[in-house]
């Protein structure tokens, strides 16, 4: 959660750069973040994935990474194409700042006590 929030981050002040340096300063924490984002992610689903189902679990796990890649790459290159190089950076920050709230509210959610169900006799 906190990778993606943080490279959201580095993407909006990608976006927001006035020049070279400060470009490069961005790109150096998205990249920090990105690969918190993408170690975390591999260790959380190999340890918490059955060993006999670990090696299926990271191939449907590559699989959705590259074909979002074929399905986002063609709609980032049009928004590049037709708004400018910055655009498709705060897209990208949008997306990244979205799924890091979604994952705080999912994480809350899974932490508040739930109320006791009743048996039924």
């Amino acid at each position: 959660m906190t990778g993606a929030g943080v490279f959201g981050l580095g993407c909006t002040l990608c976006a927001l750069a006035p020049g070279y340096w400060w470009f490069a300063a961005a790109l150096a924490l998205s990249g920090a973040a990105v690969m918190t984002f993408v170690n975390g992610t591999n260790s959380i689903m190999q340890l918490s994935t059955e060993t006999s189902m670990r090696g299926r679990v990271m191939a449907l796990r590559v699989g959705i990474g590259l074909g979002g890649m074929t399905a986002g790459a063609p709609i980032l290159g049009w928004v590049a194409n037709h708004f400018g190089p910055r655009w498709p950076l705060a897209v990208a920050a949008g997306a990244d700042i979205t799924a890091a709230l979604v994952a705080a509210y999912i994480l809350v959610r899974q932490n508040e006590p739930r109320p006791a169900q009743q048996s039924v006799r």
